[in-house]
C-alpha cells in the first residue's frame, strides 16, 4: 500500500509517535487513518478507511473496473520482515476481466505479497457468486490456500 500526499497530527511519547486524522490517497481513492509507530523497534500499526478506491490501481489489472471502500489494519514488524493487512472491501458497480457485476463484498488478508480474498460474494445481474476464497498474487486469480497460521501472523504483529 503506498499512500501519497500525506497530511496528519501526531505526538510523540515514550518512543511511540502516535499519528491520529491522517489523510492522503491511495488508489485513485483517499484513506483516512490513525496509527502506532514504535521509533525502537520500527513496529507499526495503521488503522483506516479508503474511500472511492480504483479496483483497477488496487489490483494492479488494466482490466478491471470499479470504485469502493477499503476498511483496512496494516501491521509491520521488520526485525522478522513481517508484514500484514487484514479488512474488508466493498466495490460498487463495474467489471473485472469479461464479468460485470454489481457490488463485490469480501473480507480481505494480504501476507507475502499474495491477497486472499475471503468469503468473496459478487452481485451481478443474473444473480450472485460466492467463494470461501480466492487469492490473487502476481496479478493472477487462484486458489491458493490462506496461510493456516494467518491468526498467529496477526497477533503477533499486533503488539507496538
Amino acid at each position: 500500500m503506498v499512500f501519497t500526499d500525506v497530511t496528519s497530527k501526531y505526538y510523540y511519547k515514550d518512543e511511540i509517535v502516535t499519528l491520529t486524522n491522517t489523510n492522503g490517497n491511495i488508489w485513485g481513492g483517499h484513506v483516512n487513518a490513525s496509527g502506532k509507530y514504535n521509533i525502537n523497534t520500527r513496529r507499526y500499526r495503521i488503522d483506516g478507511v479508503g474511500t472511492d478506491i480504483d479496483l483497477g490501481q488496487a489490483t494492479k489489472q488494466e482490466n478491471a473496473e470499479g470504485r469502493g471502500k477499503l476498511y483496512f489494519t496494516l501491521l509491520c514488524d521488520p526485525t522478522y520482515k513481517q508484514q500484514a493487512i487484514t479488512g474488508h472491501v466493498e466495490i460498487g458497480k463495474g467489471h473485472f476481466k469479461a464479468a460485470h457485476f454489481h457490488r463485490i463484498v469480501s473480507d480481505v488478508f494480504v501476507h507475502n505479497k499474495t491477497t486472499y480474498l475471503k468469503d468473496l460474494k459478487v452481485i451481478m445481474g443474473i444473480g450472485h457468486v460466492t467463494s470461501k476464497l480466492l487469492s490473487i498474487e502476481n496479478g493472477k486469480l487462484n486458489r491458493k490456500p490462506v496461510p493456516p497460521n494467518e491468526a498467529a501472523i496477526i497477533a503477533g504483529l499486533e503488539n507496538i
